[in-house]
């Protein structure tokens, strides 16, 4: 950015409270004429179906509206994102409404979709809940939202009340946990409070014979059972004998006869749902993760940051104004000291502000932006004081509303605290203004600004194993085994290609590293001139760590080292190496190589929707 001021001190008058019309007092008022046309959103579902666990995904891709999504003629959830499993094979019909802000679609369309599988065989399920040696713990996924609800008869029991996070926790039942065998035994530990937590209407146990005015803990020890599985037309159920323990007694009829409806399950997460006809559908959300271990969360990748780079938009225009709002009290007083030397800023702010916006600063540019564009922006503080919450906003200079993006972040004393917004959405900017607000400063704070970067976000990996772009498409392919469990080489295994798609049984058990390996040689040559990307996907019915190697026909000592790895399979569940922007090698025809030592008998494995492509 070129500087227009340096240590200029200018006097400014005129409030500029606009910069707070995105506060979040602001809301929309109700207008019948954007009420959701149903029809309009038809191509924007998305039904996506797991052929392993006849899991269903229903989706709608359309920010700011939310799916009706109706079955049997009811309402059944409005979850985006609703995970259901239907046990038997067929063709299904779905209908669904569309909700915005301004209200419900008169109209409803239908959508059908084809599940392929009918469920015996429930030796996925069992992996699912046993992990495959009994040690898996199931417990109340208290970190999620609607771990537990209630909701009309025949929906997914949320419709009508749905608890918040750890919303249960007095009652003492987060520390409950139940495990499952592969020889269908169950068992029910309360951990530090023995007790089942029960419906206020609940008759069934010795100290609550009449039931409570409220939902209320009935003395319990740990105990074992049974339990089973139960298709009923298109719906898997879990079942277990009278009296089972559960973490929520729910009603009568779930304890006389225990029955959960399947919606989803697998190694992480489990929901169920248990209805009594005609009355209420209660909603259960479990987790495999231990007490108080929420799932990781995939970290937003960080990009490339040269403040010097001509790449950095910030310093290709000019500051053209620098204005101030300094409320104390929301009483304006002198604008504050501040300087802009070359790319860095400071500022002095003399008297302590108590809210937000109370301190504002903008410095206004001669910069456009584009809609068609991302950006990353970058900015790093240094405070001589600590500021709870410091607001950075990127926005039109006469148009407040019209904004890339706004954030806030803390700042601790003295020390660097790095601003970043990634992947931004670009917007239509004629005249880009940078809008900081301090308010909640101590007296006689002094703030460093420095390192500013603006630029366009590079271009994301686009993972399409169906792409033109994506080099395996047009390869020959050939394969080759070494299967030797115990070191002594057996027959090959069968093999089922289909596409991108490729299917085998391992079997016998091997005990190390290099007894199973399978190979796919190509004619695809890659040049150390470009970069190159790479993906493929692995499902595996047992759990133990597998190995991939990229490598050259002939030749196993040129290799991608990143797509060279260790990969740990969780018995049914996808996973997926992803090897984006790898340097270039020389290879004249590149091999494929994938090692299964470690499986158990019986194994099936399939690798399905390789990519290799030119970054």
């Amino acid at each position: 950015m070129k500087s227009a001021y340096k240590s200029i001190f200018l006097g400014l008058s005129g409030a500029m409270m606009a910069l707070t019309s995105c506060s979040p007092d602001d809301f929309p008022s109700i207008n019948p004429a954007l009420q959701p046309v149903a029809a309009d959103y038809e191509d924007k579902i998305e039904i996506s179906i797991d052929e392993t666990t006849n899991t269903v995904t229903f989706k709608l891709n359309a920010p700011g509206a939310m799916p009706v999504w109706i079955i049997d003629g009811k309402t059944y959830s409005t979850t985006n994102g609703l995970q259901k499993i239907y046990a038997s094979a067929g063709d299904y019909e779905i209908e669904v409404k569309i909700a915005n802000a301004h209200g419900l679609s008169d109209g409803s369309f239908y959508k059908t979709f084809h599940v392929e599988n009918t469920i015996f065989d429930y030796d996925k399920y069992l992996t699912f809940l046993s992990g495959g040696d009994g040690s898996r713990q199931w417990r109340f996924d208290n970190t999620a939202q609607g771990h537990l609800g209630c909701g009309e008869s025949g929906t997914d029991g949320t419709n009508w009340w749905t608890a918040g996070v750890n919303e249960k926790a007095s009652m003492g039942l987060y520390d409950h946990y139940m495990t499952f065998t592969t020889d269908y035994v169950y068992n029910y530990y309360t951990g530090d409070t023995p007790a089942i937590f029960c419906n206020k209407g609940v008759t069934r146990y010795e100290d609550y014979p009449n039931g409570a005015d409220e939902d209320y803990n009935a003395y319990a020890e740990d105990s074992q059972s049974t339990f089973g599985f139960e298709v009923v037309g298109s719906d898997l159920y879990l079942t277990f004998p009278a009296g089972t323990a559960f973490p929520y007694m729910a009603d009568n009829t779930l304890y006389d006869e225990p029955r959960y409806l399947v919606e989803s399950m697998n190694a992480k997460q489990m929901v169920l749902v248990s209805d009594v006809p005609g009355v209420i559908a209660w909603h259960y959300i479990f987790t495999s993760a231990a007490l108080g271990e929420e799932e990781e969360k995939p970290e937003t990748p960080d990009v490339t940051w040269n403040e010097n780079a001509p790449a950095n938009i910030w310093r290709t225009g000019n500051i053209e104004d620098v204005n101030f709002w300094y409320a104390p009290g929301w009483n304006q007083i002198a604008d504050p000291e501040y300087t802009i030397n070359d790319y860095d800023m400071w500022v002095s702010l003399t008297e302590a502000t108590t809210d937000q916006w109370q301190a504002q600063m903008a410095v206004i540019t001669d910069l456009t932006t584009s809609a068609d564009t991302y950006y990353d922006f970058k900015l790093v503080f240094n405070s001589n004081n600590d500021i709870a919450k410091v607001t950075v906003k990127l926005c039109q200079e006469d148009d407040d509303d019209n904004f890339i993006f706004t954030d806030n972040i803390a700042l601790t004393a003295y020390e660097d605290c790095v601003f970043k917004s990634i992947k931004a959405e670009g917007k239509d900017i004629s005249k880009l203004k940078l809008v900081l607000d301090f308010g909640g400063n101590p007296a006689g704070t002094e703030i460093q600004m420095t390192g500013i970067v603006l630029q366009e976000h590079e271009k994301d990996v686009e993972w399409d194993p169906t792409s033109s772009a994506n080099l395996w498409n047009t390869a020959s392919t050939s394969f080759t085994w070494w299967y030797a469990p115990g070191w002594s080489q057996i027959a090959d295994p069968t093999l089922e290609v289909a596409d991108n798609s490729y299917s085998f049984v391992l079997p016998s058990a091997t005990t190390d590293r290099w007894q199973a390996q399978f190979a796919i040689e190509t004619d695809i040559a890659t040049s150390a001139e470009n970069n190159y990307d790479f993906q493929v996907t692995i499902n595996s019915s047992g759990s133990f760590t597998a190995m991939v190697k990229l490598t050259m026909v002939g030749n196993d000592d040129l290799y991608y080292e990143a797509a060279t790895t260790d990969v740990a399979l969780e018995a049914y569940e996808d996973v997926v190496v992803s090897c984006p922007n790898m340097p270039g090698l020389d290879i004249s025809a590149i091999k494929l190589v994938f090692d299964f030592g470690g499986n158990p008998d019986n194994c099936e494995i399939t690798i399905s929707d390789i990519i290799l492509q030119i970054h």
